[in-house]
């Protein structure tokens, strides 16, 4: 179903976009929630309307982002990951970490598919993230990644689980090897039959 993007959805298009979607997901979400409408609804007239109304609101969003784009710059958020005695971190941050951290530090609002990350950040320091803010807007700012001293509960459970990770990749391994020798020697059986 082709339908006519009146907001910005993540991962569907952008604001003024023609795209053509599953017929379900537009009319039980899309539509209904004001994201959309049909694109081949009513007249050519009433949609050439809308697009008008489209296309002024995509330029005061795009004006909106590279304001927020500006007053961003030098802004920097701090994100704790925790450190073991060893100097090892655990767990790693992701868009989610970033996106409450804005919330909560900058009272920034931004949905977290919105940040821009090519990997999740497992080293302490200083790093450069990317956000989408509009179509034709990207901005950068910087996330402050401190180490928090972890507890001796969490370096046990840490090595507990790399423990059991090693026992799982063991197992595969000869699990793995046994199927080969089977199949060998299945293969050797049938030769034999063969002859």
């Amino acid at each position: 179903m082709e339908i006519l993007l009146i907001e910005d959805v993540v991962g569907v298009g952008d604001i003024g976009e023609l795209v053509k979607v599953r017929p379900g997901y537009a009319r039980n979400f899309l539509i209904p929630k004001g994201f959309a409408v049909e694109a081949n609804a009513g007249s050519s007239k009433a949609i050439k309307h809308r697009m008008n109304q489209i296309v002024s609101k995509k330029k005061r969003l795009k004006e909106n982002a590279l304001k927020a784009v500006e007053e961003w710059k030098g802004n920097a958020v701090t994100v704790n990951l925790r450190v073991g005695s060893g100097g090892r971190t655990f767990g790693s941050i992701n868009t989610k970490d970033i996106a409450e951290a804005l919330k909560t530090q900058k009272d920034i609002d931004v949905d977290r598919r919105r940040v821009i990350l090519s990997e999740p950040l497992r080293k302490l320091g200083r790093h450069t993230v990317g956000i989408k803010l509009h179509s034709e807007v990207n901005g950068t700012f910087t996330v402050l990644v401190e180490g928090a001293q972890a507890t001796p509960e969490e370096e046990k459970q840490a090595a507990e689980q790399a423990r059991i990770q090693m026992e799982m990749n063991a197992k595969k391994k000869a699990t793995k090897k046994k199927e080969e020798t089977d199949a060998l020697e299945a293969a050797e059986d049938s030769e034999k039959i063969e002859e």
